[in-house]
């Protein structure tokens, strides 16, 4: 089940070292500074929080809530360590019949187009 509504934002910020998305709490746009690959991310010295609801952006999908990610594995280990309800946003052209899906790939709670709202 989705979390309530209401509640603070917060922007993805990658740990290459990790190769997990840690998030952090930024309330402005002006809060942020050029991170990996020159990307502006919150500032580190924001506070890190566990995200309720995961936003995550994928190259294709299933019905079922397989995904296939951009190859890096940010998301994949981030998936597997937070309880996070995982939201795949896509166009419906990305979705697919079937991917090849490896043993620790967790599958996305609910899948959003501008359109559609696909619970698995």
């Amino acid at each position: 089940m989705p979390p309530s509504p209401g509640g603070a934002g917060a922007s993805p910020c990658p740990a290459s070292a990790a190769r997990r998305w840690f998030s952090r709490l930024a309330r402005h746009r002006l809060c942020t500074a050029p991170g990996f690959q020159g990307i502006p991310e919150p500032d580190a010295r924001l506070p890190a929080v566990v995200p309720d609801v995961l936003l995550v952006p994928l190259l294709a999908a299933t019905l079922a809530g397989g995904r296939l990610g951009q190859g890096k594995g940010f998301y994949d280990r981030t998936l597997a360590t937070t309880p996070a309800f995982a939201v795949g946003l896509l166009y419906v052209v990305q979705l697919v019949e079937a991917l090849p899906l490896d043993p620790w790939d967790r599958a996305l709670a609910a899948l959003a187009t501008p359109d559609r709202w696909i619970v698995p």
